[in-house]
C-alpha cells in the first residue's frame, strides 16, 4: 500500500474498540480461533503504528473532526 497511497492509521485504544466492535464475526474481523480482540490488539498495534506514515489518535474526535484532521495533514496544513 505504502508504494502507492499514504498510510493512516487510525488509533483507537482497546478499550474504545471493545466498545466499537460487539460481535467480531459479524463485522468480518479476520483472526484466528481461539483468540479474542485483546489478542489481536496486542499483535496488530504495533504493526499499525509501524508501518503506517500517520497516525491520528481518535479516541477523543468526532468523525468529522478526524476528517478534517486527516485532510489538514495531507494538505501539508
Amino acid at each position: 500500500m505504502k508504494t502507492c497511497a499514504v498510510v493512516v492509521h487510525l488509533d483507537l485504544t482497546l478499550d474504545r474498540l471493545k466498545k466499537r466492535l460487539d460481535d467480531l464475526d459479524v463485522r468480518g474481523v479476520a483472526i484466528a480461533p481461539g483468540r479474542n480482540l485483546s489478542d489481536l490488539y496486542a499483535e496488530r498495534h504495533p504493526l499499525y503504528l509501524k508501518y503506517a506514515d500517520q497516525t491520528v489518535a481518535t479516541d477523543t474526535l468526532t468523525p468529522d473532526q478526524v476528517v478534517t484532521h486527516i485532510v489538514a495533514m495531507l494538505s501539508g496544513a
